[in-house]
C-alpha cells in the first residue's frame, strides 16, 4: 500500500521467493494480477519514469531467466481509475487518463502481450458519466462516493467486489481456454 510502481517492481523479487515455496509443480497456472500507477500520480513522479517502472516490472515478470521461479501464465494488469477526490483537482485526471492510455500501450506492445490483460478502469466506477462525450480526455467522468470508501481514494467493499467481478471474468476465460488453474 503506497508503493510506487518502481517500488512494487522490486518486491517482485520477494514474491518470487515466496512463490517458489509455494509452487511446487514448475508447469502450475500462475496468474498474476497487479495494479499499480496512482501512487507514481501522488509522489509527483514523470510518466516516462512510470513507464520504465512498468516495463522493469515486466521484465523481472516474464523475462528475468536469473530467478528460479514458476512460469508467469498470465499478468492481469488493473489499470488507473478515477477517485471522487480528483474532483478537487481536475488536473489530475488528465494524468490519470494519459497514464492509462500509456500503459495500455505499453503492455499491448509488449513482446509477452498475448499472456498481458490489461483492464481499463479509468471511468469503471464512474456510473452514467462514463458514457458522456469527452469522459475520459475532458475529464467529464465523475467517481461515485458509493464506491468509494470516505476517504474518496481507496475503493469500498461495493468497489472491490466490482474488480474481484472483472478479475474473475479474466480467470474464467482463462480457464476456458484449457488450462488448468488453481486457488
Amino acid at each position: 500500500s503506497g508503493a510506487t510502481l518502481s517500488e512494487v517492481a522490486h518486491l517482485l523479487r520477494d514474491f518470487f521467493d515466496e512463490l517458489a515455496v509455494l509452487v511446487k509443480d514448475k508447469s502450475e497456472t500462475i496468474v498474476v494480477v497487479a495494479c499499480a500507477g496512482e501512487n507514481d500520480i501522488a509522489n509527483d513522479l514523470p510518466l516516462d519514469t512510470s513507464l520504465m517502472s512498468l516495463k522493469l516490472f515486466l521484465e523481472i515478470l516474464f523475462g528475468n531467466d536469473e530467478i528460479d521461479h514458476p512460469t508467469i501464465t498470465k499478468l492481469v494488469f488493473l489499470g488507473p481509475k478515477f477517485e471522487p477526490w480528483l474532483e478537487d483537482d481536475p488536473s489530475y485526471k488528465k494524468k490519470y487518463s494519459k497514464m492509462s492510455r500509456s500503459f495500455q500501450r505499453c503492455l499491448t506492445s509488449h513482446p509477452e502481450s498475448a499472456r498481458i490483460d490489461y483492464v481499463d478502469c479509468l471511468t469503471m466506477f464512474c456510473g452514467e458519466t462514463a458514457g458522456l462525450p469527452g469522459a475520459t480526455l475532458a475529464g467529464r467522468a465523475s467517481a461515485q462516493e458509493n464506491y468509494f470508501s470516505s476517504d474518496r481514494l481507496h475503493l469500498s467493499a461495493e468497489g472491490y467486489r466490482i474488480w474481484k467481478g472483472k478479475v474473475e471474468a479474466y480467470l474464467e476465460k482463462l480457464d476456458a481456454t484449457g488450462s488448468k488453474t488453481t486457488d
